[in-house]
């Protein structure tokens, strides 16, 4: 070999070497990227449950989640108004729901085991048959992930025709 094949297989070494580096600080730039957009997203949804807690601590403004209902006539027609002593378990199902919402999503991403993931199911399903969860989910049409609300639209449905008519409910996620 001569220098010239030596010097260019250094090269040539030092730009795969090169090229294979920069792949992988890509890589871990995205893999930052986004648990910085979920750590974010987590405060979100952390304001979001200590709203959820100030109804429950003071009931005198849950008169805001009525007028959720009150703004859509579809949601007013379908929901009736709560009386005011069942505003703090609505709240309390509000925030239970919200927690769901995240259980869901960490399925979702795989993030969760089927195992702990159908725990959730049981306890979803024994929600679904509080009729104010029921008035919670419609209530809150389009404002949660939409796969997740489709899920508790299927496990209201499923409970349903339990009470309906004693068929053992399902807990396959997506129905």
């Amino acid at each position: 070999m001569d220098g010239v094949d030596l010097v260019t297989i250094a090269t040539l070494g030092q730009t795969v070497v090169l090229a294979i580096t920069l792949i992988v600080f890509i890589v871990q730039l995205r893999s930052q990227t986004q648990a910085i957009k979920d750590a974010a997203y987590q405060g979100v949804l952390n304001d979001y449950t200590d709203i959820v807690r100030t109804l429950i601590d003071r009931p005198e403004i849950a008169e805001l989640m009525d007028d959720l209902r009150r703004t859509d006539p579809a949601v007013e027609s379908q929901v009736p108004p709560i009386p005011p002593e069942k505003r703090i378990v609505r709240s309390y199902l509000l925030l239970l729901y919200g927690l769901f919402e995240r259980v869901y999503i960490l399925r979702d991403k795989k993030w969760i085991d089927e195992a702990s993931w159908q725990e959730w199911v049981a306890w979803i399903e024994v929600m679904c048959r509080n009729p104010l969860f029921a008035h919670v989910h419609t209530m809150t049409r389009g404002m949660f992930d939409a796969g997740f609300q489709d899920y508790v639209s299927g496990a209201l449905a499923r409970s349903s025709k339990t009470r309906d008519g004693g068929e053992s409910p399902s807990s396959k996620p997506g129905d």
